[in-house]
């Protein structure tokens, strides 16, 4: 079957590359503009009882067609090669584009077909979908709409794993297509409503459509809303702010007898929230601190991130997207308290405040420091293996990451990341087991290079 698999997808993805081409010939008529962009990561990791070896190279290709004054078409594809998995594929957009002026001082702009839908913090939701998204902007107010289906997906694009049968089919390599859901949000935004504070109200929603065919014994939808609030802006000439807070509703199965035969729909209430700063000092060495600050809620009777309730309500809460934390620590966004702190430098740019960059390409040279301190909000599960089952200890670890950026060229870009990760293990009452390890280190080296 594994030889089946890989040539079954090496077949799909030269018709994906033929899809590409015809499009581009279609559209010759028109002011045809192309390009590509490979990207490759090669990493190591190390603890106490293993050593990895990853690597990963990723080409996309893309389409760009102004049709007229107001209407334009895009289209991307990638092809993914890894050690762990030779052939994967997929189409990150397949859209077109609508810009119009309805009245003087509004504009309604308009795209239909695959692309990434988002919420207006790109932390809850950053997913690639089948759909329209709306909006509407006009003096002081800006208004949002979006409906996907994600059933169209290539499984390899998609991080939607909300619940048992989705982790089912995520290890179910004769799987071609995503787990079907529909996606559907709407937001509200103040801009500038007042001292050049835009505050913003949101909704969004996601709806399980699996059959009942498809469900075995302990799996069940997951069905979520997530109702936002935030605001963000200036508290000075080089600070800015942003907060937000999301309260979770749903529904999920709770396995009330162990896993064993007695499965109950449950209520979630859960909320994540969060806040970050960020502080630009160009006068000195292009200096840039930043902080984020996100509490996801937590429930010490689950069992597991994904559908783990085991009592009551659900007060975990469910993530969609999982922003990438830290380079070795990055667990689901549920039951967790992270605090990351960074900061940044271009060293041989001229002390001009940044208005003059300095002769040289190593004017684009960036060292990067950051520090993650990592809590849980309560005793219950964390998607991360080696926790300790009989500790209540919240503080989970700290990681330090340095990585030296150096981008010479505006289509070439390098950059080599080192983390140390240090869990609270060793002790009977510590977060992680002890054989976990005192540490954790990782090197990761990343090159971009469009055409």
């Amino acid at each position: 079957m594994p030889g089946k698999q890989y040539h079954f997808k090496l077949l799909n993805t030269v018709a994906l590359g033929l899809i590409f081409l015809i499009t581009g010939a279609v559209f010759q008529a028109f002011s045809l503009d192309f390009g590509g962009v490979l990207d490759n990561k090669t990493a190591l990791s190390v603890d106490q009882n293993s050593t990895e070896f990853s690597q990963q190279d990723r080409l996309s290709l893309w389409v760009y067609v102004p049709i007229n004054d107001f209407w334009t078409f895009s289209s991307q594809a990638n092809y993914l090669w890894a050690l762990d998995d030779p052939v994967g594929y997929g189409i990150d957009e397949f859209a077109l584009r609508g810009v119009l002026e309805p009245a003087p001082g509004s504009i309604f702009t308009l795209s239909a077909g695959r692309q990434r839908f988002t919420d207006p913090t790109s932390i809850l939701l950053n997913e690639p979908g089948d759909g329209i998204d709306a909006g509407f902007a006009m003096s002081g107010f800006d208004i949002r709409l979006a409906g996907a289906y994600t059933g169209l997906v290539f499984r390899e694009n998609n991080e939607l794993f909300l619940s048992a049968a989705d982790q089912s089919d995520f290890a179910d390599e004769n799987l071609l297509l995503s787990p079907p859901r529909l996606l559907a949000a709407g937001s509200v935004t103040a801009t500038e409503l007042f001292f050049y504070q835009s505050p913003y109200l949101s909704v969004l929603s996601q709806f399980d459509l699996r059959p009942d065919t498809e469900l075995n014994e302990g799996e069940g939808r997951v069905n979520t809303q997530y109702w936002g609030a935030g605001i963000g802006g200036p508290l000075g000439p080089t600070l800015f702010y942003d907060a937000f807070f999301y309260f979770n509703t749903g529904t999920t199965l709770t396995d009330v007898d162990g896993g064993k035969v007695t499965f109950e729909e449950s209520s979630i209430y859960a909320y994540l929230t969060g806040i970050g700063l960020r502080w630009f000092v160009p006068e000195v060495m292009q200096s840039r601190l930043s902080f984020q600050g996100l509490l996801a809620s937590g429930d010490k009777d689950s069992i597991s991130t994904v559908q783990g309730n085991t009592s009551g309500d659900a007060l975990q809460f469910v993530p969609l997207t999982n922003p990438e934390l830290g380079l070795i620590f990055s667990p689901d966004l549920a039951n967790l308290l992270v605090f990351d702190l960074a900061y940044s430098i271009k060293p041989f740019r001229e002390q001009t405040g940044g208005r003059k960059p300095a002769p040289g390409i190593l004017s684009e040279f960036q060292p990067e420091l950051r520090s993650l301190v990592v809590f849980r909000p309560t005793t219950g599960a964390v998607s991360r293996g080696g926790i300790n089952p009989d500790s209540d200890a919240m503080y989970l670890g700290t990681e330090v990451d340095l990585a030296l950026k150096f981008r010479p060229a505006s289509d070439l870009g390098f950059s080599l990341t080192s983390g140390l990760f240090l869990p609270n293990s060793g002790g009977s009452n510590a977060a992680f087991l002890e054989e976990t390890g005192p540490a954790e280190f990782a090197l990761s080296f990343d090159l971009s290079m469009s055409f």
